[in-house]
C-alpha cells in the first residue's frame, strides 16, 4: 500500500497513475531547481525495483528541461520515441476545432455553448503554439 496526503492506495493501483503521470493528482508539488515538476519520476523512483521500468507520456518541453531529474533519482532513460510534429494538433485539435464549429451552428442552449467556449479557448492555446503538444513517450529504468 502507498500513504499519500489523500489516502491510501494499492500498488497496482498506483502503478497505473504513475504511468499514467497521475501523481500531480496525488502528491503537492514538488519542485526540481526552483521549478514545478511532474513527480512521477520522482515518486515512482522510490516505488520502483531496482531495474524496474516506468512508461512516461509527456511534452517534449517538459522532458528536454527535466531531463537531469532522472539521474537525480536513480533512474536512467532506456528508451524516448517521439510522435511525430504537430500530431495532436493534427490528429485531436483541428478535428475537434472543425466539430465545434459544426456544434456552434446546431446547438443554441446556454450550458453547450459554456463547454464549447472552454473547449474553444483549448484549441485556441494549442493553434498559437503547436510545438508545445508535442510528446514523447519515455521508458525510464530505476538503476541497480
Amino acid at each position: 500500500m502507498f500513504n499519500c496526503e489523500r489516502g491510501t492506495y494499492p500498488y497496482h493501483v498506483l502503478r497505473t497513475w504513475i504511468v499514467s503521470a497521475g501523481f500531480n493528482n496525488l502528491v503537492p508539488g514538488t519542485h526540481h531547481n526552483g521549478a514545478m515538476v511532474n513527480v512521477a519520476p520522482i515518486e515512482s523512483a522510490r516505488v520502483l525495483k531496482a531495474g524496474g521500468f516506468l512508461v512516461m507520456f509527456e511534452t517534449n518541453e517538459w522532458f528536454e528541461s527535466t531531463t537531469e531529474m532522472f539521474s537525480d533519482h536513480g533512474l536512467v532513460v532506456f528508451h524516448r520515441l517521439r510522435l511525430a510534429p504537430g500530431v495532436w494538433w493534427t490528429d485531436y485539435y483541428a478535428p475537434l476545432e472543425a466539430r465545434i464549429t459544426r456544434l456552434r451552428a446546431i446547438r443554441t442552449d446556454t450550458q453547450n455553448r459554456e463547454v464549447l467556449r472552454g473547449l474553444e479557448h483549448e484549441v485556441a492555446e494549442v493553434k498559437a503554439d503547436v510545438a508545445k503538444t508535442d510528446c514523447s513517450f519515455v521508458v525510464v529504468r530505476r538503476q541497480a
